[in-house]
């Protein structure tokens, strides 16, 4: 059986003083590996409401080895 991670990537977009668009992001690593989207999604939710700027979007990063 391979190794196999995963996080949660919360991402949080923005426009800097020139207007380009700026893209910060915190992730949130050993999540447990069988853990459903529907649940991670529910864990950002919950961090959303202890921060003033919600994020704009969460991606869940899954690292695989092959060898």
């Amino acid at each position: 059986m391979a190794d196999k991670t995963k996080a949660m990537r919360m991402v949080y977009l923005s426009t800097d003083a020139h207007g380009k668009n700026v893209r910060r992001s915190r992730t949130y690593s050993q999540v447990l590996t069988d853990a459903e989207n529907v649940n991670i999604k529910k864990a950002a939710d919950a961090i959303n409401t202890l921060t003033v700027k919600p994020c704009d979007a969460v991606e869940v990063v899954t690292v695989e080895a092959l060898i």
